[in-house]
């Protein structure tokens, strides 16, 4: 745990150097901004939704969706102070594990996860974010799906697995979520390639992955103990 750390303390560093404040491994625009529209049309959060940003970066989304959509109310959580320092202070910011989320049971109306829920015990992460959302409320997932091959090199470079598609749905539907829509958005990891700096190597690591993003909605009828995992 320590290793990831200091390598994710080093990354922090290097995007930031570069200019990069959104650390996704694709994006759905040719710029932040028309990025995290194309994020926000697909989110689609009611008029004043309260939303959890989990793993929030630097809070580069929430601020361009929040400047998008003045009603939405973020809240900022991220367990590492280096990047949480960066975010945006208009917001409430949380440092704390997405495994032990120190928020209410049904406190949020949307949890969103963008390219984090790699980097987690995904059970757990998933039964976290249905008891602090509201029953009816919303999770909004972007991150790789695994095609083929195995998440070997991946794990030992960037500390993260691909789950493959079923074990996403599988995952969801067992911690109280009713998966309703799904996509293979495509856009361009341009950015991210870049960053990375080894283009041989990140092909190994990305060629059988696909971005994906799901939509899912918390069971009404779960108690937050039906949650826990």
């Amino acid at each position: 745990m320590t290793a990831y750390r200091d390598v994710l303390d080093e990354a922090s560093a290097a995007c930031l150097a570069l200019g990069i404040r959104i650390l996704q491994g694709h994006r759905l625009g040719p710029t932040d901004e028309a990025h995290c529209s194309e994020l926000l049309r697909r989110l689609n959060p009611p008029r004043g939704a309260r939303i959890l940003d989990v793993g929030c970066g630097f809070g580069e989304v929430a601020r361009l969706m929040g400047r998008e959509r003045r009603d939405l109310r973020f809240v900022l959580l991220n367990e590492n102070a280096g990047q949480l320092a960066h975010a945006p202070t208009r917001f409430p910011r949380i440092r704390a594990d997405l495994h032990a989320i120190p928020l209410a049971d049904a406190s949020v109306d949307v949890v969103m996860f963008l390219y984090v829920l790699c980097h987690s015990d995904l059970d757990c992460a998933l039964a976290e974010a249905a008891r602090v959302t509201r029953p009816g409320g919303e999770l909004f997932v972007y991150d790789y799906a695994r095609t083929a091959g195995n998440n070997t090199l991946m794990r030992k470079r960037l500390y993260a697995r691909a789950p493959r598609w079923h074990e996403w749905v599988n995952a969801m539907h067992a911690t109280g979520w009713q998966v309703y829509d799904f996509e293979a958005p495509g856009g361009s990891d341009a950015v991210f390639r870049r960053a990375y700096g080894n283009d041989a190597e990140y092909d190994r690591i990305f060629a059988e992955l696909v971005p994906m993003i799901w939509r899912a909605r918390r069971s009404p009828n779960a108690s937050a103990d039906e949650t826990r995992v």
